[in-house]
């Protein structure tokens, strides 16, 4: 009789057990595949902003749209890369083609104002978004290098 009870206690702890570690690793797929679900949809989000950064871009080299729809685009594109990076390092590389990248626009802004074809608000937008880019820059490598 106490065997029996013994064994059968044993065999429900048991079974216990296994549903516990079948309900984690159930858990741990559904987490697992959300998360594969949750980056598919960020990688799709970031191709898109990617072809409006293109579509806008033509449109303000044809005199279509301002500089500024161009910027806000190509921010909300290193934002969606941001998101999609996975370390410190990508972050910061992220930045960097960021900073790089504003840097450039900065440069046109500047030969543009020299000739006459942009007003310094353009040219200073473009430098005020270079900058805020750097400050990004530099807080990231200053906390990764701590």
């Amino acid at each position: 009789m106490f065997r029996q009870r013994f064994v059968v206690l044993v065999l429900g702890a048991v079974t216990l057990a296994a549903t516990a570690v079948h309900s984690e690793l159930t858990a741990e797929t559904v987490a697992g595949e959300e998360s594969a679900k949750v980056r598919e949809l960020m990688e799709k989000r970031r191709d898109v902003l990617a072809k409006r950064v293109e579509y806008l871009t033509v449109q303000f080299q044809n005199a279509i749209v301002p500089f500024n729809k161009v910027l806000d685009a190509r921010d909300d594109l290193f934002a969606a890369e941001l998101e999609l990076a996975t370390s410190s390092d990508e972050q910061i590389e992220v930045l960097r083609s960021r900073v790089e990248n504003l840097k450039e626009l900065e440069e046109l802004f500047e030969g543009l104002y020299a000739k006459g074809q942009a007003d310094a608000p353009t040219k200073l937008l473009a430098t005020a978004h270079r900058l805020a880019a750097e400050i990004d820059l530099a807080r990231a490598t200053s906390v990764t290098s701590q």
